[in-house]
């Protein structure tokens, strides 16, 4: 092992990508790249990227230089345009790209990335001071070796994922074969609207609007009820969330766990408690976002009241079977438990980080 910088692995490259060459580019801002995760929550058509963007390669990776302390960092498994938010670093011979990729998420990293920023709103890293933080590499093999169990539980996060979606996919897809009409939603949901206890412990769970991700069901991260500081509902796990305020985020998602929930997230569920799952197949299944910010109010803050969004129409299975009841329960189900397990992934990652790369 030897002692050195973090730029010896890496360098910064930049290259340049006008606007007119961006359209039908796969493009990446910092949106698409989830926090402390070292994933992807998807692509962006890269027109729609601003300012100067760049160019990358596969086998490179993207470092989120804008509020560096979120820590997006991904490795990039194709060409694309990313935002000029992102720095693009090549992976320097005798380095491993994936040891490098959890090299650059480790708390020492962030936080000399968090001290080099600068801008007192939005704080900016400076990759010269960065690169010069002191980094002890091991030999090539040796990254290899050790790095092979934090990718394993990377690709374990990606596989449930893909399986998530696959099986809320196949739900969907059960429900329109079953046969479909318009109904109003208000008609076959209603607001959850339980008193949240007074007397709950502080590290009672609470979710907020910012635990959930633009059109991605699943919920991974929430806080404590020592950080309301306004009324909140109680919240049961498999209640539909569902975001009013900015609707247009698409953020709607199922609730993981008891708790508490933040005032600016709709908690739904469905009129009759058997049609819970087809309810939570059927609104993660449809992209409801044009519709519902089209019913919201305001300028700055648009937000959604339940009044109005119970009005949106939605398909919805004509009587549904049994077998249909069973298996949109089921997807439902599937949905939480390969959510758990992808924080459990996660935890467990974090746990084995730093004896990884001691």
């Amino acid at each position: 092992m030897s002692r050195g910088r973090l730029g010896d692995a890496g360098e910064r490259v930049r290259r340049a990508a006008p606007p007119e060459g961006r359209a039908g580019q796969p493009g990446l801002g910092l949106d698409q790249i989830r926090p402390h995760a070292l994933e992807l929550t998807g692509w962006a058509d890269a027109a729609r990227l601003t300012g100067r963007a760049h160019r990358f390669a596969a086998g490179e990776l993207l470092f989120g230089r804008l509020r560096p302390g979120f820590g997006k960092l991904v490795l990039a498994d194709r060409a694309g345009i990313c935002s000029p938010e992102a720095w693009v670093l090549r992976v320097r011979p005798g380095h491993c790209p994936a040891y490098v990729l959890h090299r650059l998420s480790a708390p020492d990293v962030l936080a000399a990335a968090v001290a080099s920023a600068t801008g007192a709103r939005m704080p900016r890293a400076r990759w010269e001071r960065v690169a010069a933080h002191p980094v002890c590499w091991p030999a090539l093999d040796e990254q290899r070796d050790r790095v092979r169990p934090l990718e394993a539980l990377r690709q374990e996060r990606l596989a449930d994922d893909a399986a998530a979606r696959a099986c809320l996919a196949l739900a969907r897809a059960a429900v329109d074969e079953h046969g479909v009409e318009e109904v109003v939603l208000g008609d076959v949901a209603r607001l959850a609207d339980r008193p949240a206890d007074r007397d709950r412990a502080p590290s009672t769970p609470r979710v907020g609007v910012a635990d959930l991700e633009p059109g991605r069901p699943q919920i991974e991260t929430w806080g404590g009820a020592d950080a309301a500081r306004s009324r909140h509902v109680a919240l049961r796990r498999g209640d539909l969330l569902f975001a009013r305020i900015r609707p247009a985020l698409r953020k709607v998602a199922l609730a993981p766990v008891d708790g508490i929930v933040s005032p600016e997230l709709l908690a739904l569920e469905a009129r009759d408690p058997a049609l819970q799952g087809i309810l939570a197949v059927v609104l993660l299944g449809t992209d409801l976002g044009e519709r519902a910010a089209a019913l919201a109010t305001g300028t700055r803050m648009p937000r959604v009241h339940w009044r109005r969004l119970r009005t949106l129409r939605l398909p919805w299975p004509r009587r549904p079977s049994p077998a249909l009841v069973r298996l949109c329960a089921a997807a439902a189900a599937e949905l939480l438990a390969r959510g758990a397990a992808r924080r459990a992934a996660l935890a467990l990652h974090h746990s084995l980080r730093p004896r990884v790369l001691a």
